[in-house]
């Protein structure tokens, strides 16, 4: 079968016939009897699977007729877009975007499923070779370092080539997972997408060092990007397997990405199983460098168990063969109390996810996009209370990147109150919201003083949009002018940081909101009045 498959791809196909229905049959035939291709065979397929990954079409395909004589004219079809609507400039990838698909943009996606096992099947020569892992060591460096520059100068073989252009292909796909995916469905798809990736580069450097160093910086700046986001919690297993298998290569430490992966994900995402099934198979594949080369491995058992706890009995045959590599004389007593305590684990950690969703319950918007639709006054309270309490002098903790994702999150809200919509009606949010959200912002802002250019920007916009049409139809004139009045008493106050920072300053004494809402108050209403020369810009 292979043999047949192979015959027909090598000419070219009559205009009728596609290569597509060939691609899974050949996926098959490698999978299953790899040694059936001959090396004339695998070179050709290696060819043929370069242009299909780098040069497909970027138009469209064609929209199918849909017949009739008096059917309107088809329309030409458009360019190739990104996952964020923009055109594509750089060559097409499984994550670009298209209402219809020319027959090499398929045959480009097949190919692309399919990298992975071939790779892997069809190794070249110099790599099968036992001895020359020994020849990496002797000169491995001094390779890696020159042959980025002395790979396009020399005649690549068909399967260096492959290697070069899937290589290029997966750095395509690490750019386009940093755009912003306009649908979710392209969204999970660019997760997918990244884990294939990631895989397929370890693959690369596996087989030939010198893709190494190339592959270090991006895959650094992956995982400074998404260590934070949950949503990305599968990249940092394939991520982590990267640095284990070429960190000593480029001699990298990568012991902070082990740390991160083995103290938060278990922690924060023991209840997605596939990400514990993932996480545990990539646990028994490497158990044996673990347990001799990283501490955080047998330092993070009671998190690993709450894997076991919450997934039981899916993970227990996993367990079983992990845990005499994570039993050690020294924590026998301990490990045996965790199994003891399994259940009560498992009762804790439903009470943790819980009280979770019924935080995250309170918190979501309405229908109509209120944010505070729900429990206004709870509303209220968490905004004051993140103006009030975000700073060092309650907890040393709070740091100057910690401030700036809460002013991210409250400047996102009050952007979203107050931006106008000339296609739309303006919902009304209450006047108290406005001036807490402004207020809290400010605060922020004097701990960071980073900030204050934003704050300010965003200040001296109020008047706009009270002052316009649409949204002076909605607040009656006091309102509007405890609005106005307010975020002119801010910006005043900001043109002083000093002085802002001592006004804002968090209360050292446990004083309740409504204490220390007033002297907040006449202090900012003293700044306004000294700025602007003792008239004041706030009614009497």
């Amino acid at each position: 079968m292979g043999q047949h498959v192979v015959k027909i791809l090598e000419g070219r196909l009559p205009e009728d016939q596609s290569a597509r229905p060939l691609l899974p049959i050949l996926s098959k035939v490698i999978g299953s009897a790899p040694l059936s291709l001959n090396e004339d065979q695998i070179n050709l397929i290696s060819k043929r699977m370069v242009d299909w990954l780098r040069y497909a079409s970027l138009q469209q395909g064609a929209t199918p007729a849909s017949g009739g004589f008096f059917n309107p004219r088809g329309k030409q079809p458009g360019p190739i877009t990104e996952v964020d609507g923009t055109v594509a400039t750089d060559f097409f990838t499984v994550l670009s975007v298209g209402q219809n698909y020319t027959e090499d943009q398929w045959l480009n996606m097949q190919a692309f499923s399919m990298l992975r096992k071939w790779l892997l099947c069809y190794r070249s020569d110099t790599t099968s070779n036992p001895n020359s892992d020994d020849k990496s060591e002797v000169d491995g460096s001094l390779v890696s370092m020159v042959s980025v520059t002395s790979t396009s100068s020399r005649l690549l073989s068909p399967r260096e080539r492959l290697r070069e252009k899937a290589f290029e292909y997966c750095q395509r796909l690490l750019e386009q997972s940093n755009r912003r995916a306009l649908k979710k469905t392209d969204g999970e798809l660019q997760k997918a997408c990244l884990v294939e990736a990631i895989t397929i580069m370890d693959i690369i450097c596996q087989q030939d060092s010198s893709y190494v160093y190339r592959s270090l910086s991006c895959l650094k700046n992956l995982h400074g990007r998404i260590s934070g986001d949950p949503s990305g919690a599968r990249l940092l297993i394939p991520i982590a397997q990267f640095f284990l298998n070429h960190s000593e290569t480029a001699a990298v430490d990568s012991e902070a990405v082990y740390r991160h992966l083995f103290t938060k994900v278990p922690a924060q995402l023991f209840h997605n199983l596939m990400l514990a099934y993932e996480f545990l198979q990539f646990c028994r594949q490497n158990v044996g460098f673990f347990t001799e080369n990283l501490d955080i491995f047998r330092q993070s058992t009671p998190n690993l168990f709450k894997f076991l706890a919450w997934n039981s009995p899916a993970l227990t045959i996993d367990y079983t063969d992990l845990l005499p590599a994570l039993l050690s004389p020294e924590n026998a007593l301990e490990m045996f109390h965790l199994l003891l305590d399994l259940p009560c684990l498992t009762a804790a950690l439903d009470t943790q996810l819980r009280s979770f969703e019924c935080c995250r319950s309170t918190c979501k918007k309405t229908s109509s996009g209120s944010c505070g639709g729900k429990s206004p006054k709870r509303f209220l309270i968490i905004v004051w209370a993140i103006g009030e309490y975000a700073s060092v002098t309650h907890d040393k903790r709070c740091t100057a990147e910690q401030i700036n994702t809460f002013f991210d999150v409250l400047e996102a809200m009050l952007f979203e109150i107050t931006q106008l919509r000339p296609s739309a009606s303006i919902p009304k949010s209450s006047p108290r919201v406005i001036a807490v959200l402004m207020t809290a912002l400010t605060k922020l802002a004097s701990r960071s003083q980073d900030l204050i250019p934003r704050v300010c920007l965003f200040l001296s916009k109020m008047k706009i949009f009270i002052q316009s049409p649409a949204v002076s139809s909605i607040y009656c004139a006091e309102e509007a002018e405890a609005i106005l009045t307010r975020a002119t008493e801010l910006m005043n106050l900001l043109k002083m940081p000093s002085v802002a920072q001592f006004v804002l300053r968090p209360s050292s004494e446990d004083l309740s909101h409504q204490e220390t809402h007033l002297p907040l108050l006449l202090a900012m209403k003293m700044t306004s009045q000294l700025l602007e020369g003792g008239t004041g810009s706030v009614p009497g």
